[in-house]
């Protein structure tokens, strides 16, 4: 059974991973999830935009989605641990794709929105460096291979620093989400 931390992240997971049939992306909206049959597990069923396979998943969710003010995007992960659904090349190659649509928008509210997605993308991929003494992360912190393949042939992508350095220049996700964003 795959396990999710928040709804928001199985989205994530849809949107990277794709059809398993095809490989291409994966149409998903609320309508997809269905009421847990078990407490803590919901249904997600989706279908493939390109081939129209359907695909249906037990994921276990850990904590309630709470819904964000509007204009904030909703948390992907409220705890300090690293995804076990999404990997760190998956993070980052999210928050590059959320960046690359924000530079697209004429919307400002919009572009902001995506930005802070992308922010959250690399904080979640930052989870995955445990140890304070090495740029790079565990071989752990990837679980396809085409990942491992990506740390292989350029593990200077995966720098902690550089990292760092990408996440500096997006905007901050606040942590007070009474007042709306600036």
């Amino acid at each position: 059974m795959l396990h999710a931390q928040t709804i928001a992240e199985i989205h994530f997971y849809l949107k990277i991973t794709g059809c398993e049939k095809c490989g291409r992306a994966v149409h998903w909206n609320q309508d997809c999830i269905v009421a847990p049959a078990v407490p803590g597990t919901i249904t997600v069923s989706t279908d493939c935009s390109s081939c129209g396979a359907l695909s249906h998943a037990e994921i276990r969710v850990a904590h309630a989605s709470e819904l964000p003010p509007v204009g904030y995007p909703p948390v992907i992960n409220p705890t300090d641990r690293a995804s076990r659904l999404i990997d760190l090349s998956q993070w980052i190659t999210l928050a590059h794709l959320l960046i690359e649509e924000s530079r697209g928008q004429k919307d400002k509210e919009l572009a902001r929105y995506l930005n802070l997605q992308a922010a959250q993308c690399y904080d979640e991929a930052l989870k995955f460096y445990d140890d304070p003494d090495n740029e790079l992360p565990q071989a752990d912190a990837f679980f396809s291979e085409p990942s491992r393949r990506r740390f292989r042939e350029s593990p200077q992508q995966f720098a902690r620093s550089r990292l760092i350095g990408e996440r500096a220049r997006l905007p901050s996700v606040i942590q007070d989400r009474s007042s709306p964003p600036p």
